[in-house]
């Protein structure tokens, strides 16, 4: 029996009722699985190696359901790239390399959250962080008063740079208006006692710095001519002699 025009015809062996419209079955495909995340292109770190600089992180492209949140980890490796362990307190996505970081090589850790899960990824290592060499901020000064038999000290200045950073002396005699300057045989620690061979000649001290980066030298200005006679018969007391010099300041 050809079925009337614009009708589709019951199945075979399927009854319909009499005076109910026959619907053909829509066939209805499963529900995707719920998907975690993955990473697609790995995170990567811009910026230059070296203490002091700041370096950012970018999460890369990953895939799984939405919506995904993110968490970093700084992470820092010897120079091999090997042994490589979380920087305590680094998780933002920039981190600024400090004195501690150099010579090492650092990376980041994403790890990617959903309802479904989660996954982690690491970005290549930088190169080993460099160091900075010193360089001397405020010029070093001689504390005390240039008076024969009086002990006077050097003041470092301040300093920046990666460290450790270690200081050298050397104390200078120069002419009495502080030109044609000599180091002082011997006088390389932060205190001077001056001596009869400095008498109506001026001092000044030289600090040298020195790091893993590199030396840098500075000079204080030179001191009044050395006078004769003591600090007590100027009227001064130990304490307006001159002192220890203070810790190295370093930026």
């Amino acid at each position: 029996v050809r079925p009337a025009a614009g009708r589709v015809p019951p199945l075979a062996g399927v009854r319909v009722a009499a005076g109910i419209p026959w619907v053909p079955f829509a066939v209805v495909g499963q529900a995707s699985a719920a998907e975690p995340p993955s990473s697609v292109v790995g995170p990567t770190v811009s910026g230059i190696a070296r203490d002091g600089s700041l370096l950012t992180a970018n999460k890369g492209s990953w895939g799984g359901d939405q919506p995904i949140s993110f968490a970093y980890q700084w992470q820092a490796c010897d120079p091999a790239g090997e042994s490589c362990s979380d920087i305590d307190l680094e998780t933002l996505p920039t981190i600024l390399l400090r004195s501690q970081d150099t010579g090492r090589r650092v990376r980041v850790k994403v790890t990617a959250t959903n309802d479904c899960g989660s996954a982690s990824a690491v970005s290549r290592l930088t190169e080993p962080v460099a160091a900075r060499p010193p360089v001397n901020d405020a010029a070093p000064q001689v504390l005390g008063y240039p008076v024969l038999g009086a002990t006077i000290s050097a003041v470092d200045g301040v300093w920046s740079g990666s460290t450790p950073l270690g200081l050298e002396y050397q104390w200078e005699q120069c002419l009495p208006d502080g030109s044609g300057c000599r180091p002082i045989p011997g006088a390389t620690t932060p205190v001077y006692s001056v001596r009869e061979t400095d008498l109506a000649m001026t001092l000044r001290v030289q600090v040298r710095a020195a790091n893993s980066a590199g030396v840098a030298a500075a000079t204080s200005a030179p001191t009044a001519p050395v006078a004769s006679g003591s600090v007590s018969a100027l009227g001064l007391s130990d304490d307006e002699e001159g002192s220890p010099p203070p810790a190295p300041s370093v930026e």
